[in-house]
């Protein structure tokens, strides 16, 4: 520079030419600086200096960009010609990194949904709670009463809103014509809408006026309306469990209730409830209704918990009927905090399986740029040699590895649109009701192009770590860089594959004790249908009549063994999350404190005292015990005679008999279930009523035929053909076609197998087995690849030191033991690191795993083994490719 040149200029001049390409500087660097001294020095007065800064400035922004684009695409070219040289290579790249990005991707795209995100279609949702009525007699959450919510409503001032609502199942029919369909609705006060902050799309919601008089109307969902009403402009009326309702709003696109995956599609006044079969809202014992509420302006979810706590002492205090509740808050999430926390474990979980896979996706790709890079470096050498730059060479490589990560991110969101919606139809499994929405959101779509370009960015460092370890001299003696690195990323890949494997493992030997586990009956012989004759607007009469035809209907067929109806099968979805629990007094043993029976657990808590022992209770009519399997261990069955005009009876089930009546003679006791006097007539054997990995605990079966309850299940046993199994699902036509012959206007609910139906409450298991396997399987192919390619590099670089061994007499089986020595140490010291690892994933599965230890020996070994073939298998083309050198010719060529 010219040292009438001001610093500040020479430097502001270096910064410009720094926005250009190195290659550009290179050769421009000199004759440009010359250039803008010599025009800077011509500009004298302010103005023409502003002027020279403005236009070099412009200049550099409209010229600089062009020359970084040439350069990018001529290493793009070069990138795109030599993949394509390497279709196995880009194949395997592309596809191991999609998967782990998509499966990632999937796992999170369901955790944004479910956790992250708001509830469709409602407005401010961090302002909104729950109120969650807790009962210290059932253990579990509970409901209020109306006049109960009034108490609270006029006592609260927390909350700027307070609403109460019923979900049920109800029928609906856009014209007499039309088939009824089964849909979620709920029965709610006239400020439960605007109280989520839905306002309508057509039309209006419910008055206030509305909560006191039974009018026949109802609001749709706008996915009703479009769906099933046609989008029609007149709303008109519609048809709801055969009664025409006018329909006087249509919600707002997206809003379906206030639960993510029940989506409810119908809102009805309360007064309408006895379309449901609610009790009458002034019956102060009816405990029917849910509470929702929108914190006022200065409040938060604290200052309400404690407002709250203290109206639910006073409820309690006042009410006898409510005597056992207390009143929590929580923030509503759209997920029931029932399994809120199970499925946020069990997907957490997942994300941390695919993270780890995707690691190993990763680390294989590196592994194979490097060798890539390493295979290249005499060519590197000599172009760099001749004057080429260093930064050309690990450009050249960034691009490659961004061109590999943008290929795998579109086929990984490609993959995770098919994921979403195997997980959507996972859930739905679950029940009919159950609809997941999980749409590819922002933080799906985050999670994918963070994933694809941190592996391209590692993949291009590994590969270039290569690059730069190679040396003119190197190239020039025939040598190899140093290894090191690349068996670190192979200890790695066995590390990890290790633990996904093991998890692996884990989920399906849970499956398999799962299918071992003795459930007490036999559900595979057997199918099942859900009645419901309300939403046929039968009276009870009416529903007894069809309940007792339709058992003689399908008994007739063909085929059919047995039939009989139940209100609850055991294992089953409503089981699972909402126990059907009665208070039982037994003579002699009245708790004196609040003894957890339920969970088979006599230590007692300081709740209140209560007059009997809450216990899981079912009915059953005439032939259930025969049709499930169940067996009598004692007395007998309920037969149709046990009804309200014989004295009550009930059959209780081992655990019950036991615990009891200390070995006494069960027969002929006498309890009370809700203050009426049961005879026990039998004892049933202990089963499983809730969930597979509950523990033994006592139960209660009460007569169909004296409860009469407005709606069941109707199961019924298939029959074998000589040796043949039984299977119920060719019963299912057949008993579909009974029942719309004896009741048309009864909608089909839940028709399906009992097998089926339980098969919920594997579906953690189901779902991480597949999902585990898929990508252990995964991920133990890239281990292979990777193994093997780490011991072909070895072998090319050793040719010479080989050569003369077996040139002084070593054996091809000597040769082949030292390369196959060589992969065995590193497999074993990935599996040695990646043990540790595996048990504590392994103890955090811990809840997912029936009967099967986290220190389960056998599951380490089957998966060390699987390993071990795996690596062996990995070994044997390199190990027999150096077994099979002829000494002269390595010699020669070195």
């Amino acid at each position: 520079m010219n040292q009438t040149t001001p610093k500040w200029v020479a430097s502001a001049f270096k910064f410009i030419l720094r926005l250009y390409p190195a290659r550009f500087r290179d050769d421009w660097q000199d004759e440009m600086e010359s250039v803008l001294r010599s025009d800077h020095l011509q500009r004298t007065g302010r103005l023409e200096q502003s002027r020279f800064w403005l236009r070099t400035l412009g200049s550099t922004i409209a010229t600089a960009p062009k020359e970084h684009l040439f350069d990018l695409g001529a290493d793009l070219r070069y990138t795109l010609r030599t993949l394509k040289r390497r279709p196995v290579f880009l194949l395997v790249s592309v596809a191991s990194m999609a998967i782990g990005i998509g499966a990632a991707t999937v796992v999170a795209a369901t955790l944004s949904s479910l956790f992250l995100q708001p509830v469709a279609g409602v407005a401010d949702a961090d302002r909104l709670i729950n109120i969650k009525p807790f009962s210290s007699r059932s253990e579990t959450f509970d409901s209020i009463s109306y006049p109960d919510y009034l108490d609270l409503q006029s006592s609260t001032s927390s909350v700027a809103d307070l609403a109460i609502f019923r979900g049920s199942t109800t029928t609906v029919r856009a014209t007499a014509e039309d088939d009824a369909v089964p849909v979620l609705s709920q029965f709610a006060t006239s400020n439960f809408l605007p109280t989520l902050g839905v306002v309508p799309s057509q039309g209006r919601f419910f008055v206030s006026e509305e909560d006191h008089a039974a009018r026949p109307m109802a609001v749709v969902s706008h996915w009703l309306w479009e769906n099933r009403l046609g989008s029609r402009a007149d709303l008109g009326s519609i048809l709801v469990n055969g009664e025409s309702l006018e329909v006087i709003g249509v919600g707002p696109a997206g809003f379906r209730g206030n639960f993510k995956g029940f989506p409810s599609d119908l809102f009805l006044p309360l007064p309408m409830g006895s379309l449901a079969g609610l009790a009458p809202l002034e019956d102060r014992a009816a405990r029917e209704f849910e509470i929702i509420g929108r914190l006022a302006p200065s409040e938060t979810v604290k200052s309400a918990a404690v407002e709250f706590d203290r109206l639910g002492q006073l409820m309690a205090q006042n009410n006898l009927n409510a005597s056992d509740l207390s009143l929590q808050v929580e923030p509503m999430t759209g997920i029931d905090a029932d399994f809120r926390s199970g499925l946020l474990t069990f997907l957490l979980l997942l994300l941390a399986v695919t993270g780890l896979i995707l690691v190993v996706a990763t680390l294989n790709v590196a592994g194979m740029m490097a060798s890539r890079a390493a295979e290249r470096a005499q060519e590197t050498t000599v172009r760099m040699a001749l004057g080429a730059p260093r930064y050309r060479l690990s450009r050249q490589l960034t691009v490659e590895a961004l061109l590999l990560g943008v290929l795998s991110a579109a086929a990984g969101l490609a993959f995770s649109v098919w994921g979403i919606t195997y997980v959507g139809a996972a859930f739905g499994s679950i029940d009919s009701r159950v609809a997941v929405d999980i749409p590819l959101d922002g933080v799906a779509l985050t999670t994918a192009i963070g994933l694809a370009l941190a592996v391209a960015l590692l993949a291009s460092f590994a590969s270039g770590s290569a690059s730069r370890r190679s040396t003119l001299v190197q190239s020039q003696r025939g040598t190899s860089p140093k290894q090191r690195w690349r068996r670190a990323l192979v200890v790695g890949q066995v590390l990890l594959s290790f633990v996904v494997l093991t998890c692996a493992v884990f989920f399906l030997r849970a499956l398999n004790e799962a299918g071992d586990i003795e459930i007490g009956f036999d559900p595979d012989p057997v199918a099942i249908t859900t009645l419901s004759p309300r939403l046929a607007q039968m009276d009870s009469g009416d529903a007894q009549q069809l309940f007792k035809d339709l058992v003689n209907s399908v008994e007739d067929l063909p085929a059919v063994e047995r039939a009989a109806l139940i209100t609850r099968v055991p294992l089953g979805l409503g089981a699972r999350f909402f126990p059907n629990q009665s208070e039982v007094g037994i003579p002699g043993h009245e708790p004196a404190q609040n003894t957890d029976v339920l969970n088979g657990n006599d230590q007692t808590s300081t709740q209140p005292a209560r007059d009997g022992f809450a216990i899981e209770t079912t009915t059953v009519g005439e032939g259930a015990f025969e049709v499930l399997g169940l067996e009598l261990v004692e007395g007998r069955p309920f037969f149709e005679t046990d009804d309200k005009t014989r004295p009550a009876v009930v059959v209780v089930n081992q655990v019950f008999a036991h615990r009891f009546f200390d070995g006494e003679q069960a027969l002929g006791q006498t309890i009370f279930v809700e203050g009426e006097a049961h005879s026990v007539i039998g004892v049933a054997r202990n089963a499983k009523y809730r969930t597979l990995n509950e523990a033994e605990v006592p139960f209660l079966y009460l007569s169909f035929h004296r409860q009469q309850p407005g709606g069941a299940d109707l199961i019924v046993k298939a029959q074998g053909a000589g040796d043949q199994k039984a299977d119920p699902t060719l019963l299912l036509s057949a008993i579909r076609d009974a029942q719309r012959s004896l009741a048309p206007d009864l909608p089909v609910l839940e028709l399906g197998t009992v097998a089926d139906r339980i098969a919920s409450s594997v579906l953690p298991q189901r779902v991480g087995a597949v999902a585990a396997g898929a990508l252990g399987l995964l991920g133990l192919f890239l281990t292979a690849i990777g193994l093997a390619g780490v011991l072909a590099h070895w072998v090319d670089s050793r040719r010479r030191e080989i050569g003369l061994r077996m040139s002084v007499g070593a054996s091809p089986s000597s040769v082949l033991s030292l390369v196959v020595s060589q992969g065995a140490w590193l497999g074993l010291l990935g599996m040695a690191l990646g043990l540790p690892l595996a048990f504590g994933l392994s103890k955090a599965l811990a809840g997912f795993l029936y009967g099967v230890p986290s220190l389960d020996p056998w599951t380490y070994l089957s998966v060390g083994g699987i390993l071990v073939v795996t690596i062996l298998l990995a070994c044997a083309a390199p190990a027999l490719r150096a077994s099979r050198l002829d000494p002269l010719a390595a010699l020669r060529a070195e």
